[in-house]
C-alpha cells in the first residue's frame, strides 16, 4: 500500500509489457495523473479510465479520458445511456442524467448499503448481504432511497 507508482513508472511498464495497455487511475491527484498519462495514448497506453464509482465520470470525459470502471453494476443501463449521450454530443442530456445518477451515488455516503438495496430492488440480488455485513434500512432511509431512485427508474432498461 505504500508503493506509489509514478506516471513515468506506469508508462515505462507499458512500454516494456505491451499487455499493460489500459490504466484505471485511482491514485491522487487522479486528474493530474490522468492528464499526464494522456499524451502516451494510443502508442503506449491504449486507454485511461477513472473509477470512484463514476462520481467524476462527467469531468473525466470532458478531460478526454476513455471511460470509467466502476462498481456500479446496479446502474449499468444508466452508464450506457451516459455513454450514448457523450458519443452523440448531447451535453445537456448528459449533464441532466449524470445529476440524477449523482443523487444516488452521493447517498451511499449517508446510507451505507444503498447500492445493495438497489441491486435487490431491481431484482438482481435476493439479499442485501455482502462481505461487509447484512444491511437493513429504516423506513426513513428507504423513503429517501426510493425518492432519489424515482429520477432514474424511468430510464432503467428491462
Amino acid at each position: 500500500p505504500d508503493v506509489v507508482p509514478s506516471v513515468e513508472f506506469i508508462v515505462g511498464m507499458a512500454k516494456e509489457f505491451p499487455n499493460l495497455a489500459y490504466v484505471k487511475e485511482e491514485r491522487e491527484p487522479v486528474h493530474r495523473r490522468m492528464l499526464a498519462l494522456a499524451p502516451h495514448r494510443p502508442q503506449t497506453i491504449k486507454a485511461i479510465f477513472g473509477a470512484a464509482f463514476g462520481r467524476q465520470w462527467l469531468y473525466e470525459m470532458r478531460l478526454g479520458m476513455d471511460g470509467v470502471m466502476t462498481g456500479g453494476a446496479m446502474y449499468a443501463d444508466i452508464y450506457a445511456r451516459l455513454w450514448e449521450h457523450h458519443v452523440a454530443g448531447e451535453p445537456e442530456a448528459l449533464r441532466d442524467l449524470f445529476g440524477k445518477l449523482l443523487l444516488m451515488l452521493n447517498l451511499d455516503q449517508s446510507i451505507p448499503g444503498v447500492r445493495l438495496y438497489v441491486l435487490k430492488r431491481r431484482g438482481i440480488f435476493k439479499t442485501s448481504r455482502s462481505r461487509r455485513g447484512d444491511y437493513t434500512f429504516s423506513g426513513d432511509q428507504i423513503a429517501e432511497i426510493e425518492y432519489r431512485l424515482d429520477a432514474l427508474r424511468p430510464l432503467f432498461r428491462a
